[in-house]
């Protein structure tokens, strides 16, 4: 059975990198209820699957982030997770997310152009306001693609393509199977 592991945001765990496929990942105020993060944290976390070939889930349980803007207009300085398609802040972006953006039960995976299948989440938080945040870790095995095949019948030679404009052209199935 896998081991469950805790992320903590914290200063102790920023720049870090987590393998693991069975967890939570919370902010500094840890696992405990009501335990909020800290004004004026910049914190990154990088968690891994622990299953090469694997990638990464995270779906949030509590998103609760303070929305105290200190800079009038945009962009806004409030408390804010941006999370990354990767191993670091220079993967692409799955969107940077505020309070009220996201809900619990609300999901975010490692895409296929992601070969490390890990995700990076950054969290930010300004001089006024805390709040809490917590999502669940897990791990997903990608689906190997389906085959299908395909030929054409009744031209001059088996599979032909070469036809002349007007003629019919007849495909047949020859079979497909799913994915291993």
């Amino acid at each position: 059975n896998a081991q469950s592991t805790d992320v903590i945001m914290n200063p102790g765990t920023d720049g870090t990198t987590v393998n693991t496929c069975l967890g939570g990942l919370y902010d500094s105020g840890g696992t405990g209820a009501n335990a909020p993060y800290q004004n004026n944290e910049s914190l990154v976390i990088t968690v891994c699957p622990d299953v090469p070939g694997d990638f990464m889930t995270l779906q949030w349980t509590v998103f609760s982030l303070d929305p105290t803007d200190n800079v009038p207009g945009p962009p806004t300085d409030a408390d804010n997770i941006t999370i990354y398609d990767g191993p670091n802040t220079a993967s692409p972006t799955l969107g940077t997310y505020y309070a009220g953006d996201l809900d619990p039960g609300d999901l975010f995976g490692a895409t296929p152009a992601n070969p490390s299948g890990c995700l990076t989440i950054e969290f930010n938080s300004n001089a006024n306001g805390t709040g809490d945040f917590n999502a669940q870790l897990s791990c997903e095995t990608p689906c190997d693609p389906p085959t299908a095949v395909g030929e054409i019948v009744g031209g001059p030679a088996p599979d032909s393509i070469a036809v002349c404009v007007g003629d019919p052209v007849t495909f047949q199935d020859a079979g497909s199977t799913a994915g291993p």
